[in-house]
């Protein structure tokens, strides 16, 4: 990640939410060009062929290269054409040029395998809890790849904001990701600014009304460590499932610590079970590196327990606490959330 608010690299990325940090643009966020060179993405990438040791070109494969350092990032083939960086980001530009959107950051990841644009919109959603007003900021992630690994995509990202949590939604839920192939014609597939804004502004409400039904979802301290065993199972392929290993155990623990000490958790209720997970994954897991905790955050097995925590939030909130946890249990949870997830029953 290139953070450019600051000379202080180091400083910066280890403080909370660090990658959520805007850019400063002078006052030009609403030009592509200026956050580009800001965040460091003013580079291009193209194919290359490849060639074995003995001189001979290989068939039907390239390679993807960054013209800047020369750095190859990957093989792909033959109908592979990179994205550019410059024409990821104009297909925001009309919408923040309107004052849809503001470009809040952006940066890149691997090297620049993966490239990033957050975008926050002038709306913010209020979740009413407890007698609180819990605010969430609508913001939109647009990012792909230079190394074939994911397609240019648009994710709605809500970021809790009094913790800084980002509360990613269901990967599966296909209408919260807009996506287009690696193709020519790729950035040609979403033009239609209007229509996307629309269905934006649309898919946060329902967003807004799912994390209300959350909030007003009672949960019992017993069931709360029912909800982290159906979020974080024990290895089903063990004999004695009830028995987490000591690593499953400690992160379990923290999840329960996290729910029971945070002063920013709404504890006895679903929303707060679910932010506390959220929370884990963002505020207190541990990574090696800033670029490795945010490839987990939006892309990897973070994001997944981010994914699964809605899920099981989804049908504990509609349904009843199984009163045993086992792998057939669990998998009917998760049919039950996805099924409600996909339905949208919770919308009034």
């Amino acid at each position: 990640m290139y953070d450019v608010t600051s000379d202080n690299r180091k400083e910066k990325a280890n403080h909370q939410g660090a990658w959520l940090d805007p850019i400063v643009t002078n006052g030009l966020s609403h030009e592509s060009s200026h956050v580009i060179v800001k965040a460091g993405l003013d580079f291009e990438v193209e194919t290359r062929p490849i060639y074995l040791e003995n001189g001979n070109k290989v068939d039907n494969y390239f390679a993807t290269v960054r013209k800047d350092t020369e750095q190859a990032l990957a093989v792909v083939g033959s109908r592979y054409v990179p994205v550019q960086n410059k024409d990821m980001f104009r297909f925001f530009d009309g919408l923040a040029e309107s004052g849809e959107l503001r470009y809040e950051t952006a940066g890149a990841l691997q090297d620049g395998k993966k490239i990033w644009l957050l975008a926050n919109m002038p709306e913010t959603l209020t979740v009413n809890v407890n007698g609180k007003h819990d605010e969430i900021e609508e913001k939109i992630l647009l990012s792909s790849s230079h190394d074939g690994s994911m397609s240019l995509s648009a994710l709605l990202t809500p970021v809790r904001v009094v913790c800084m949590n980002t509360l990613l939604m269901a990967i599966r839920n296909a209408e919260h990701v807009i996506r287009a192939k690696h193709t020519e014609n790729a950035i040609a597939r979403i033009e239609d600014q209007i229509e996307f804004l629309g269905l934006a502004k649309k898919q946060y409400t329902e967003i807004g009304n799912l994390f209300q039904h959350f909030a007003d979802s009672k949960i019992t301290d017993e069931h709360v460590g029912q909800f982290v065993e159906l979020v974080l199972p024990s290895d089903i392929k063990k004999s004695n499932y009830a028995s987490p290993s000591t690593r499953l155990a400690n992160i379990r623990g923290k999840v329960l610590e996290i729910y029971n000490t945070d002063n920013t958790i709404d504890r006895g209720t679903i929303w707060g079970v679910y932010n506390a997970v959220t929370g884990y994954t963002d505020n207190y897991k541990a990574f090696t590196s800033e670029d490795k905790k945010l490839s987990s955050i939006l892309y990897g097995s973070q994001a997944q327990l981010k994914k699964d925590a809605q899920i099981v939030a989804t049908a504990i909130a509609s349904n009843s606490m199984p009163e045993t946890i086992t792998p057939a249990i669990r998998s009917d949870v998760y049919k039950t959330g996805e099924t409600l997830l996909k339905q949208r029953v919770y919308i009034a």
